[in-house]
């Protein structure tokens, strides 16, 4: 039981930091072209992190209300 409700607690808190700070899970990319003194590509400041897509998929896309609440939500591009 314990196991359960950790992971609930861990599913409302990655789903805060999806709807609340979404700059924190952005792909580097932007950044990276930026601190090089190089233009980003168009688009680049919405990728998510390989590490966040991941999480999505394995923690709240089980959740279809609040994948789909999220994915409208937030301006990151998720899959």
């Amino acid at each position: 039981n314990i196991l359960i409700i950790i992971n609930q607690i861990f599913v409302m808190h990655l789903a805060f930091i999806f709807h609340l700070n979404p700059m924190f899970l952005r792909a580097s990319d932007y950044m990276d072209n930026i601190e090089m003194n190089m233009k980003p590509p168009k688009g680049s400041e919405n990728r998510i992190a390989p590490f966040a897509q991941q999480a999505f998929d394995k923690y709240l896309k089980q959740n279809k209300k609040l994948a789909l609440f999220i994915i409208e939500n937030c301006f990151l591009e998720i899959a």
